[in-house]
């Protein structure tokens, strides 16, 4: 049943409230009626006794003052007594049955009551006789007959506030049955909330404490069940975060490793004034030699910690037994040879403090100028050799390569140095020269090879020339010149020019940090909705992005599904703190690193896609993986749980307008 159903269903408070409330009906209408029917009769022996009293008292009256035919004196004493209003006949009659005196109430004397009650209560009028006699003479007799009115009104009056307190006593005892329930089933409230969280990925326990002993049992068996499933969820996370850690992290100095290194530099490449370095310490085998391997284990972690100490704004990495990388950002060759000096100087003072166990340290510095992380690593590693061949510093920079750094060095070279690159950027925003391209996301589910999920947005920038430009080249200067929340404006503006095909699988939009951490995101999202109108919109955001800004993310995934957009993460697998987001954000999707999913190959690869596969397969969120460009590769990644991918192999993209 869907929750939508559920919440049309009567609660179950609601349910024992109304039978509840039901009894209590049939138990004060059942005391109400038997109380009215006690107080009838009463009502209605009151009567009878009435009138005969009155026809006692007058018969005894008229024995001692009345005469036979006696007109005048029976009228008289019959009179004051008719005159009060509670008898409609009284007669007085000779002792031979002659009529002496009548005295009648008209007919319609009106009864002071509903007639619908005098209806219902339809008391009896009752009549009574007395005879009068003077000593042991028969002298006639006396009829009486009470009127009820006043028995009407007393009956009614007495129903009313009888009724009165009833309802007030049902109208408390709903009252506190409500609160009585609504306390005795609170836990089970809290338990249909924990349920619909559940249902929703989100587990959590119940805190309330029943007082009932089948509650409890019930509240405690629940518990459990959200305890074993939040520590098999932990369980997975650990350990897919172990294989990621051991994937991409160096165990002795817990630095980054050549395979994490290379996924920073493919995705870094783009980026101006990005430099790599290699350092080499040669002789630790001496120490391991002379004093044991703990000893040289020892003297690579003292190595580490002076290379992170020295380069603390880059990336380091351990690549070789004791050969260490370091990817920083520098406008010029001076602020990597100075940082490089300094370490040399630190190493020189380890040496003489150690009793001259380091023979020697070399570094080589190379631009990464957008190569590729192979050709990087070549270059560095030839400025590392010549640092060796020279006298004196042992610091190489590859003055070559130095010159080139303002550059990209691709075909579209007249657009070099950052300054260029803004205008290029600008001029784009300005006049339109954005292209939307499409590629599909597609199934790996056996049988539904075919099937669309979902349709990513790719962003290629036009050059004065008309060339296009891909995101990656551009992305990089975008973020720094601060662009980068403008340009995902103007993507939404055009996918919203597009006509709206309910039946198109949705678009799936990368989205940048810089727009989905404003602080006016909500409204930001509300303006995109309407925008976009039925367009069936995912926003992704990188797994690096959301691992350092958990909060914003969290506040963004719920601000973009209450108006109705889903979230993915995208490049997932490869950042400290991604796996925690997944029970955070619960996202629509991941979408792997391409690095995982080209790594499927090697054990460390294809265990730690099984391991976040596993971990996403309990909370139901959907893994894909993020491009490829083998078909053969789908099968594998099929069988390792991955249900979607895209990449050129499965479907290249395609225009979805032209540009400006």
């Amino acid at each position: 049943m869907s929750h939508r159903a559920s919440a049309a269903s009567p609660t179950l408070h609601g349910q024992l409230l109304r039978a509840l409330a039901a009894i209590f009906t049939l138990a004060i209408v059942g005391v109400f009626v038997g109380q009215w029917l006690g107080t009838r009769a009463f009502v209605q022996a009151q009567l009878a006794s009435h009138a005969q009293d009155a026809a006692t008292s007058l018969a005894l009256v008229l024995g001692q003052t009345w005469k036979e035919g006696d007109v005048v004196t029976a009228r008289g004493v019959a009179l004051p007594v008719f005159d009060r209003g509670y008898y409609r006949r009284i007669a007085i009659r000779d002792a031979r049955g002659a009529l002496v005196v009548e005295l009648r109430l008209a007919e319609d004397e009106a009864v002071d009551v509903p007639r619908w009650f005098a209806k219902l209560a339809a008391l009896r009028t009752p009549r009574a006789q007395a005879k009068v006699s003077s000593g042991w003479r028969m002298l006639g007799h006396v009829e009486v007959e009470s009127h009820p009115r006043f028995a009407y009104v007393q009956l009614w009056n007495g129903s009313l506030q009888t009724a009165g307190w009833l309802i007030a006593l049902w109208g408390l005892a709903w009252w506190g049955a409500s609160r009585w329930l609504r306390t005795l089933l609170a836990p089970l409230a809290e338990v249909a909330a924990a349920s619909i969280d559940a249902s929703q990925r989100r587990f959590r326990l119940v805190q309330v404490q029943p007082r009932a002993q089948e509650l409890q049992r019930f509240v405690a068996g629940f518990n459990q069940l959200v305890t074993a499933t939040q520590r098999n969820v932990a369980e997975e996370e650990a350990r897919a975060e172990q294989f990621r850690r051991e994937a991409l992290s160096d165990a002795l100095t817990g630095m980054a490793n050549r395979r994490a290194l290379n996924l920073v530099l493919a995705e870094r490449r783009h980026e101006a004034d990005l430099w790599l370095a290699l350092i080499e310490c040669r002789g630790v085998e001496v120490v391991n030699r002379a004093a044991g391997f703990s000893a040289g284990d020892a003297l690579i972690r003292e190595l580490a910690a002076d290379v992170a100490e020295v380069f603390t704004d880059g990336r380091h990495a351990r690549i070789g037994a004791a050969t260490f990388a370091v990817l920083m950002s520098a406008e010029d060759a001076v602020v990597p040879e100075g940082l490089s000096l300094s370490l040399l100087t630190r190493f020189d003072t380890r040496l003489a403090a150690d009793g001259g166990r380091l023979v020697d340290a070399a570094i080589g510095w190379t631009p990464v100028n957008a190569r590729e992380p192979s050709e990087v690593l070549a270059a560095a590693d030839l400025a590392l050799q010549q640092a060796r061949s020279q006298a004196g510093r042992h610091c190489r920079v590859d003055a070559l390569a130095s010159e080139l750094v303002s550059s990209l060095a691709n075909e579209t070279a007249e657009v070099s140095g950052g300054g260029r690159w803004a205008v290029l950027l600008r001029e784009a925003l300005a006049h339109d020269r954005l292209v939307l391209m499409l590629q599909p996301v597609m199934a790996l589910d056996a049988g539904q090879m075919d099937q669309v999920l979902h349709r990513e947005v790719l962003t290629r920038v036009l050059d004065a020339q008309g060339r296009e430009v891909e995101a990656a080249r551009w992305w990089p200067m975008a973020s720094r010149f601060g662009l980068l929340r403008e340009l995902d404006e103007q993507v939404i503006s055009l996918l919203a020019r597009e006509p709206v095909d309910l039946d198109a699988p949705p678009y799936a939009i990368n989205l940048s940090f810089a727009s989905w951490s404003r602080d006016d995101i909500g409204e930001r999202l509300e303006l995109w909705r309407l925008r976009l109108g039925d367009h069936a919109v995912l926003f992704e955001l990188r797994e690096d992005d959301l691992a350092h800004h958990r909060d914003a993310a969290r506040n963004f995934a719920r601000a973009a599904r209450m108006v109705g957009f889903g979230v993915g993460i995208d490049r997932f697998g490869v950042s400290d703190g991604g796996l925690a987001m997944l029970r955070d954000m619960l996202p629509d999707y991941v979408k792997l690193d391409a690095s995982l999913a080209e790594d499927i190959e090697h054990d460390a690869g294809r265990f730690l896609v099984e391991a976040i596969v596993r971990v996403a397969r309990m909370l139901e969120v959907p893994v894909l993986a993020h491009s490829f460009g083998r078909r053969d590769a789908a099968a594998a990644l099929a069988r390792l749980g991955v249900q979607g991918a895209q990449g050129y192999a499965l479907g290249p993209p395609q225009p979805v307008q032209p540009a400006g």
